[in-house]
């Protein structure tokens, strides 16, 4: 070529390969002539250096969008203007390894003017067999610059693939569907010690359990056009076995439309060593945990993998090979309430928030029943970024655990409701006695004082304003006297039935205070509960709550509400106070009798005490489940 310009016009496709990072590791030899360059001046050097061919935006557009899609290819269409005012366009393509990484991205020049190419090497030897003034009518006067510079473009580009890590190549497929190698540089047998001719001649070098393998990955690769990628075991040198490489992508189409793959073969027998060496040691771990006892697991993020070992199946009664193949039966066996508790637990892994983890939760053993597990976890290994790769843990049975502390709990229960049975049998035994003692002894000697009083008023010696004085107060202490017996006593409840007591109670109270109150029957029939026991439960929490509003607030209004609805009888007593007392409403005696009668009989309270809005207490007592006929 003679143009001055420096990116002058080829005749074959300017190829360019990179590494994920976008470094240049590989040029074809149209580049290096087309820039006047050297390997040293762009290997190893970001594309950036290329920045009069390719535009490095759309460059970086289109390869973080292959990236982030997943996609297999992109064009850059904003070429670059020469002073031959043509413009480049470019093909990308990535370079896939294995498990779908992309190891790096393929630039292929599009030619606006089209992709014909000159079978030149056809057109040389026919040239050298004829006359010197023969060649230009064969090989065309104005081609044979162009088609030298091609020879020795050949050339240099086999003369770089020597001085490459690893073995280039050039595999062609043919339209009759036939496909092989096109070249192979000699650094084959530096690495393998196969011959050229040997390794591109067949597949005996290949392990045979390796060969169908490749033989799909071909044919994969031929149908698609995409990028080809394989590793495998080879027969090197002195029968030693091998693992390989082999990497391409689409660089051009002949003439024939046949289409020709570059990449390159390496040697990765340490990687792979050291590959195994790993897996070794991880089964090593997994059968180390495994005789602990525990279910051990490990999950893997980037490849949504997840090993169970055997001991699996003494857990859930599924075996660890049908865990692996179907990653939605672990959790489609989590118990639907706990569910909830796993995904989140998952969602904070995948987010960077968590790097360990214990859980409780149920399962579902493959018969039906429930098992109990403790789920532990912990991040072994990460990205760079901080995002977890490898999470490794163990599956502890606590069935026996957990039912042994329901046994417990229950029992706890049962000694607890026994000891409020006995105190609030107890307590209404001795209401019982004081108001025997107050009705029958004190009451009748105040009558009697009453008595001898009201006889000496009659005498005209004694003051009468003091005896009309001590009169008075008497008949205040029997009234009060009176009032204590009946609120102390249940003979009345048992007599009239709850429905009327709580009338007379309410009656009572709002004529000695000034609480104004006010009795609803809102559903069923309240006296058709036969229970003494919960009979007396409704009657003592009313009168407890209207006491403590009388006693420790200035509320002008009270409501009370009685119902039954279905197996249930509940009540309600709201007031109207502003000025709440947290500390006295809440933690008084009385209404900790209130709590110890509603769990006595397995019964539900709920309370509403905001400044402002009044109180409001609310009860529900199950009639068939209440067995408390024994407080009389």
């Amino acid at each position: 070529m003679t143009s001055s310009d420096p990116i002058a016009t080829n005749s074959r496709n300017l190829s360019i390969v990179t590494d994920e990072h976008l470094a240049v590791i590989y040029c074809n030899d149209e580049l290096f002539s087309s820039l006047h360059a050297t390997p040293p001046q762009i290997i190893d050097r970001h594309i950036f250096y290329l920045h009069r061919i390719i535009d490095i935006k759309e460059c970086i557009k289109v390869t973080r969008g292959i990236i982030k899609h997943s996609l297999s290819n992109g064009v850059i269409r904003k070429g670059k203007l020469n002073k031959n005012r043509r413009i480049r366009d470019w093909e990308v393509s990535a370079v896939y390894g294995s498990g779908k990484k992309i190891l790096g991205f393929w630039f292929t020049e599009i030619k606006r003017e089209g992709k014909k190419k000159p079978e030149l090497l056809t057109k040389l030897k026919k040239a050298r067999d004829l006359k010197s003034e023969q060649k230009a009518s064969v090989l065309g006067s104005d081609s044979i610059e162009d088609d030298l510079h091609l020879v020795k473009s050949e050339q240099q580009f086999r003369s770089l693939s020597e001085n490459v890590p690893g073995a280039v190549y050039e595999f062609i497929y043919h339209r009759d569907g036939t496909s092989g190698f096109k070249y192979l540089s000699p650094n084959i047998v530096k690495l393998f010690g196969i011959p050229v001719g040997k390794f591109i001649g067949s597949l005996d070098h290949i392990v045979s359990e390796d060969k169908p393998k490749l033989l799909e990955a071909i044919k994969h690769s031929s149908e698609t056009n995409e990028p080809f990628y394989f590793e495998g075991r080879l027969k090197a040198a002195e029968g030693r076995i091998r693992w390989h490489s082999a990497s391409s992508s689409y660089s051009y189409s002949t003439e024939n439309s046949s289409r020709v793959f570059t990449g390159i073969i390496q040697d990765i027998t340490e990687r792979k060593m050291i590959e195994e060496e790993k897996q070794k040691n991880e089964e090593r771990f997994r059968l180390a945990l495994t005789k602990i006892g525990d279910n051990f697991w490990e999950h893997h993020f980037l490849r949504n993998e997840t090993f169970f070992s055997e001991t699996i199946f003494d857990l859930i009664g599924y075996k660890s090979k049908d865990l692996q193949s179907n990653v939605k039966l672990w959790w489609s066996n989590i118990h639907l309430d706990d569910k909830w508790m796993v995904e989140e637990t998952d969602l904070k892994y995948r987010t960077g928030k968590f790097d360990n983890h214990i859980l409780e939760y149920r399962v579902f053993h493959a018969n039906g029943t429930i098992k109990w597990i403790r789920d532990r976890g912990v991040v072994i290994e990460k990205t760079e970024e901080g995002m977890p790769v490898l999470i490794v843990g163990t599956h502890t049975d606590i069935t026996k655990e957990k039912e042994f502390l329901e046994i417990n709990i229950m029992e706890e229960r049962k000694k607890k409701k026994e000891i409020l049975h006995a105190m609030l049998h107890a307590q209404e035994k001795e209401r019982e006695l004081i108001a025997y003692e107050l009705h029958d002894n004190i009451n009748q000697v105040l009558s009697s004082c009453y008595v001898i009083l009201d006889w000496m008023t009659v005498n005209e010696t004694v003051d009468k304003s003091k005896l009309m004085e001590v009169k008075r107060n008497i008949n205040l202490v029997i009234e009060e006297l009176e009032g204590i017996s009946y609120c102390l006593s249940t003979s009345t409840l048992q007599m009239i039935g709850l429905p009327q007591a709580l009338l007379e109670l309410v009656t009572k109270l709002s004529i000695s205070s000034k609480l104004k109150i006010k009795l609803h029957k809102i559903s069923g029939k309240v006296e058709d509960v036969t229970n003494s026991g919960i009979n007396l439960a409704i009657y003592r929490i009313i009168q407890e709550q209207l006491v403590n509003i009388t006693r420790n607030s200035r509320a002008k209004r009270a409501n009370i509400m009685v119902g039954i609805d279905r197996n249930m009888i509940f009540a309600e007593i709201t007031d109207d106070r502003k000025d709440i007392d947290q500390n006295s409403d809440l933690n008084g005696i009385g209404l900790i009798n209130i709590l110890n009668w509603v769990e006595c009989l397995n019964g539900l309270i709920e309370f509403n005490n905001k400044p402002g809005n009044g109180f409001r207490l609310r009860i529900a007592i199950p009639i068939v489940a209440a067995t408390y006929n024994s407080i009389k």
